[in-house]
């Protein structure tokens, strides 16, 4: 594991849709960014209805653009279980084409509390309890797809029959970080050792936030159990 420490800087264009700011002045924080040797990496958020802002994949394509330098990240990519893996892959290569070799994916479950993802999944007969498992077989899509070479699958719901994409992604293999913050749970333990075992198992990165006091340091050791385990 390497010690040394980097800083990206995230984009608040939620600010965009009610006056806090504006799509050039991100644009222009982008750039100065890429400037400065002080940051490695820009982020944008992700959401459809449950939490809207521009829409991230098109933000990224305008970001690589006044970029040379800078990894371009999505965090997390809440829509993911909900996006079509086929569509999503080939927009994905195309940017890391594009940008040569610059973009960095954190996928999550993206459920919200209050019902705000259950609302967002029902137009695409997506459930909350199916999300976890939908983001699972999305990364199993996409990194097929990117691996280069004609997919045939039969998934729970999604199938490929001879599926490729051109171009491939720059990067090979092309990182897919997941991004989780379970809370530890006397009540559902499957459900948190299920998320962690997960990024163990399938990450190429973990994303998470440390929401209290020690989260950080129980979940991060959970994961190292979990990756003795598969190693």
């Amino acid at each position: 594991m390497s010690d040394s420490i980097s800083f990206g800087l995230t984009l608040p264009q939620r600010g965009a849709l009610f006056g806090a700011t504006t799509i050039r002045e991100l644009l222009d924080l982008t750039q100065e960014a890429d400037a400065n040797p002080l940051f490695d990496s820009v982020w944008v958020g992700d959401s459809l209805m449950a939490k809207p802002r521009p829409e991230s994949l098109t933000l990224l394509g305008a970001l690589v653009g006044v970029t040379e330098r800078l990894t371009l990240g999505v965090g997390c990519m809440a829509s993911f279980p909900v996006r079509d893996p086929f569509v999503f892959a080939y927009q994905w290569a195309n940017l890391d084409f594009i940008s040569e070799g610059r973009m960095l994916l954190a996928a999550c479950t993206g459920i919200v509390r209050g019902g705000a993802s259950a609302a967002e999944g029902a137009n695409w007969g997506v459930l909350d309890k199916e999300r976890a498992a939908r983001l699972e077989e999305n990364i199993e899509i996409v990194r097929a797809l990117w691996a280069g070479g004609k997919f045939t699958r039969e998934g729970r719901w999604q199938s490929l029959q001879d599926a490729f994409i051109e171009p491939l992604p720059i990067q090979d293999p092309c990182p897919v970080w997941i991004a989780s913050n379970p809370f530890p749970s006397e009540s559902q333990p499957q459900v948190w050792e299920r998320a962690l075992h997960r990024v163990a198992r399938m990450a190429d990165g973990w994303m998470t936030v440390q929401m209290f006091p020690g989260m950080f340091k129980t979940n991060w050791s959970k994961i190292e159990g979990f990756l003795a385990q598969e190693n």
